[in-house]
C-alpha cells in the first residue's frame, strides 16, 4: 500500500511533470508563431525582389531600345553628313561648270 506521503510526493511529481509539459507547449507554439512570422515576411520580401527583377528586366529592354535607336540616330546623322558633302560638292561643280561655259560664250 502508499502511504499518504508517496501519493502526495507522487502527485507533486506529476503536478510538475505536467507544469513542465505545459511550459514545452507553449513554448513550442511560440516558436510556431515566430516561424509563421518570419515566413510571412520572407515571403513579402521575396513578392518585393520579383518586383524588382521584373521591374530590371523592363529598364534593361528599355536600355537596349534606346541604344538601338541611338545606332539608327547615329547613322541617320552620317548619312545626312554624307548627302550635304555629296549637295556641296555637285554644286561646286555646278558653278564650275557654268562658269566655264560662260567663259566659252564670251569667246564665242
Amino acid at each position: 500500500k502508499e502511504t499518504l506521503v508517496e501519493m502526495k510526493n507522487s502527485k507533486g511529481k506529476e503536478d510538475l511533470e505536467i507544469g513542465q509539459l505545459q511550459t514545452v507547449i507553449k513554448d513550442l507554439q511560440n516558436d510556431k508563431n515566430e516561424s509563421e512570422k518570419e515566413k510571412e515576411m520572407l515571403k513579402a520580401e521575396m513578392s518585393d525582389l520579383e518586383k524588382k527583377s521584373s521591374e530590371i528586366s523592363s529598364l534593361q529592354w528599355q536600355l537596349k531600345e534606346k541604344e538601338r535607336r541611338l545606332k539608327e540616330k547615329d547613322k541617320i546623322e552620317d548619312d545626312l553628313k554624307e548627302t550635304k558633302r555629296q549637295l556641296k560638292s555637285a554644286l561646286q561643280e555646278k558653278e564650275s561648270k557654268e562658269s566655264n561655259f560662260t567663259k566659252l560664250q564670251e569667246r564665242a
